[in-house]
């Protein structure tokens, strides 16, 4: 017997029966179902089908709550992956140096991030300065070593020409300023802090990390997807039992210091 049949009537219940059926495909399997897709392509080399994935997706979940409002809610957090796609694979390189090209996808994309935490309160990233104080220096190390780990991985080229004080100051912004930043708020403080609700504090943990880990396809690296998602599972449960966004934004942002600056220029320091 569904929970309160004794005490709602049937149109009650058949109501809250078709809610919550409809919830988890409408809400969080279409979404997630297109995101992967999408991802799936661009891994194996199909950018325009990635970008047709992302489109469709981003449209879905704009169309779907005009017809299901009540039971799609987390589509227009949802709705930011394939916005935040779509930019990056759609944006045109038009400046010299890589390094400039981070801000160019990573800022229009904080305007909407704004606009959904200001229509849902309850997801403005919690931003706790004392866990930040206490834990930045063993983050900071960590962050070091995961970067270097990466770099192994995928071993990109330096973003930056030289050190220099103005070079390594430049890159440590824009990966922890905008990079960082934007994909921490987007992943840690709105889809896992939106997905709580309905999935629990593990099952939304697990769910964006896998989400988060899909999101680095476009290396066509199946031991970086893997290493993604460990990241997303990381930072996840730093996120959710330190309550703070700063903390795992400047741990996000240090790693790709390391990852694009420091190890290339220097070799790395495990070996």
């Amino acid at each position: 017997m569904f929970p309160g049949d004794v005490l709602f009537s049937n149109d009650v219940v058949s109501a809250l029966r078709k809610r919550a059926t409809t919830f988890p495909f409408f809400g969080i399997v279409l979404p997630t179902a297109g995101i992967v897709a999408s991802e799936l392509f661009l891994f194996y080399g199909y950018t325009d089908l990635a970008l047709w994935g992302h489109a469709l997706t981003l449209l879905a979940c704009m169309v779907v709550p005009l017809f299901h409002s009540e039971d799609t809610n987390p589509l227009r957090m949802f709705a930011l992956i394939p916005l935040f796609r779509l930019v990056n694979l759609g944006m045109p390189v038009f400046v010299e140096l890589t390094l400039y090209w981070f801000p160019l996808v990573y800022a229009p994309v904080l305007p909407a991030l704004y606009l959904v935490i200001r229509t849902q309160p309850r997801l403005e990233p919690r931003t706790n300065l004392r866990m930040f104080g206490l834990l930045l220096l063993p983050a900071l190390v960590v962050s070091a070593v995961l970067g270097e780990v990466e770099w192994f991985i995928i071993t990109p080229e330096a973003l930056i020409a030289e050190w220099s004080l103005v070079q390594l100051l430049s890159i440590t912004v824009v990966m922890v300023g905008f990079v960082g930043f934007t994909e921490e708020v987007l992943f840690r403080g709105v889809l896992q802090t939106g997905l709580k609700v309905h999935l629990g504090r593990w099952g939304a943990i697990l769910l964006v990390s896998a989400l988060f880990g899909m999101m680095h396809a476009g290396y066509g690296s199946s031991p970086e997807l893997l290493f993604a998602g460990g990241l997303g599972l990381l930072y996840g449960i730093i996120y959710e039992y330190t309550d703070s966004i700063l903390l795992v934004s400047v741990m996000h942002g240090v790693l790709n210091v390391f990852l694009f600056a420091v190890v290339p220029l220097s070799g790395p320091a495990i070996l």
